[in-house]
């Protein structure tokens, strides 16, 4: 819980929304299995959690702010970033998780121009 405290606390905290709107078709109504979606009220950024080994997420990323977007998944078991990605933003994106043996992934999502930057990192 430490870590992803510190991932929510790298962005503007209290200028976040729950969205799950971000979450192409939705996801299982079981709790223990639930995607849940959070952004910027100005749309430079988006967390999505993925439980329990969730794989292939689809975003509308058309709901975020800026013509490049940076992807990276965030492993809030230890608070360390893999697999950054540069895109161009479209109205959807397929993400796969690195892995999917029954772990839980956060898939940071954020506007290039706005240079936000992992916890624990003061650059990419």
């Amino acid at each position: 819980m430490q870590y992803l405290r510190e991932l929510i606390a790298s962005r503007p905290m209290l200028e976040h929304v729950l969205d799950q709107s971000l979450i192409v078709g939705g996801s299982s109504p079981r709790a223990a299995s639930r995607i849940e979606a959070i952004r910027g009220e100005d749309g430079t950024y988006a967390f999505v959690y993925l439980p329990n080994g969730q794989t292939n997420v689809v975003i509308q990323t058309a709901m975020l702010s800026g013509g490049y977007l940076v992807a990276c998944w965030y492993i809030p078991r230890t608070g360390e970033a893999e697999h950054r990605e540069i895109f161009d933003k479209t109205d959807t994106h397929q993400f796969t998780p690195p892995e999917d043996a029954g772990t839980d992934w956060v898939l940071v999502l954020d506007n290039l121009s706005k240079h936000h930057y992992m916890p624990g990192k003061q650059q990419w």
